[in-house]
């Protein structure tokens, strides 16, 4: 036994005053219980560092740690306890785990590192053989950590997109705060009225600086509009231009249902309407070519939609301002009713619409994580809990040191 103790402590590791006295293996449940004990005459102080003489032991306790073939491992200790100057009882911190947490660091890594690769708390408890908080709540000790770790980054923030996404049904929705080059999250609020978008931003503020963020990327709802112009009044709001063709697709298909009653030839063409025409099927471009030809008002909205486009091929503003002038004349001209409202809403916007010609910057990457965020709810089957999903957002997309000191 004295050479298995030995194997364990060379392992472990733990350092020359703790000793492994002893090993119990239980077959019926695939346990190991490794029994360590502290054999030095004093210990450093927990506060000062100071070392000080043993007064006692605490009651023995249980860390998990990483399993030895098929059986789970446990480290088992009355860790001791010393005495300072003040007559203060303190108990001396085990070199393996932090104070009151129940496993091991390098648990905790491995944990951490296979909840990345499942994308599920579930399941990685499942596979540690562990229980759903417990795997929780080390992905939330790990964000709280990347969290104060993120403070010491250098980080120059020059550019934010903010977007929504939905967090349960009822129109209960999240904020959503991050980079619009990298899709790095920076943070998840609870909410989009004003309100909570402005405490978002503070919050963040707190953590990374925002003094120097010059554009801001969002769409056109009122509330983030007022909070970006409240807490970084600096900073250029540039509507997304992916929600501005998107409302334009929209007018186009609105245009297109109303006039599918009178014109059956447009029937089943929804998509011919709105994908781009590089990207058209050869039985979609055939029947583009040949409807497109027809004085439809579905041609002349698509016709808007595509002129519109030339607004961001405008080499500065003050272009892009006689651009939209020309355009919004011709919607005017045209009377299409759907396209009329949509240039009207435009114009409300205009220089949020004409700031991208300066800040070319865009939601495409928000978008992107808000996919793989959609897929992370599927994976895990929801979550109820605002912090439990603003916390898998953070560890999954926030590009966080995780990890505890020394990993790996």
């Amino acid at each position: 036994m004295s050479q298995i103790s030995e194997l364990f402590e060379h392992v472990l590791n733990f350092g020359p005053d703790w000793k492994v006295t002893n090993i119990e293996v239980d077959d019926a449940s695939n346990k190991i219980d490794v029994h360590v004990t502290f054999t030095g005459p004093k210990a450093p102080c927990p506060d000062s560092g100071q070392l000080l003489p043993i007064y006692d032991h605490r009651e023995q306790r249980r860390w998990r740690h990483l399993n030895m073939m098929q059986y789970q491992t446990w480290i088992v200790c009355s860790l001791p306890r010393v005495k300072d100057a003040d007559g203060n009882v303190k108990t001396v911190k085990a070199p393996w785990a932090d104070i009151n947490q129940r496993f091991t660091f390098w648990f905790e890594a491995m944990a951490i590192e296979l909840a990345q690769l499942t994308k599920s708390p579930t399941k990685t408890a499942a596979f540690l053989g562990s229980s759903y908080d417990v795997i929780a709540g080390i992905i939330d000790r790990a964000v709280r950590r990347g969290l104060e770790r993120r403070g010491a980054e250098d980080i120059c923030v020059e550019a934010l997109a903010i977007d929504e996404k939905a967090f349960r049904a009822g129109h209960h929705y999240i904020t959503i705060v991050s980079c619009p080059v990298t899709g790095r999250v920076w943070d998840v609020g609870l909410g989009r009225k004003q309100s909570d978008t402005e405490d978002l931003l503070q919050q963040l503020d707190k953590q990374i600086g925002l003094d120097q963020v010059q554009a801001v990327s969002i769409d056109m709802w009122k509330a983030y509009i007022n909070a970006v112009q409240t807490r970084l009044p600096g900073a250029r709001i540039i509507h997304d231009k992916f929600h501005i063709i998107a409302w334009l697709n929209k007018a186009v298909d609105q245009v297109r249902r109303a006039e599918v009653k009178t014109q059956p030839v447009l029937k089943k063409t929804r998509y011919t309407w709105l994908k781009n025409i590089e990207n058209h099927t050869t039985n979609q471009a055939e029947s583009f070519k040949q409807i497109s030809q027809m004085n439809l008002k579905t041609s002349q909205a698509w016709m808007i939609k595509e002129n519109f486009k030339g607004v961001y091929e405008q080499q500065s503003p003050i272009e892009g301002f006689h651009y939209f002038s020309r355009w919004a004349q011709d919607v005017s001209r045209k009377a299409i009713d759907a396209c009329q409202k949509v240039a009207t809403m435009f114009k409300k916007h205009l220089m949020g619409i004409l700031n991208y010609i300066c800040y070319p910057i865009t939601n495409a990457r928000a978008e992107q994580v808000n996919s793989k965020i959609q897929q992370l709810k599927s994976i895990s089957k929801g979550y109820r809990n605002f912090d439990n999903f603003r916390n898998a957002i953070l560890f999954y997309f926030g590009k966080l040191d995780l990890y505890p000191q020394g990993f790996p």
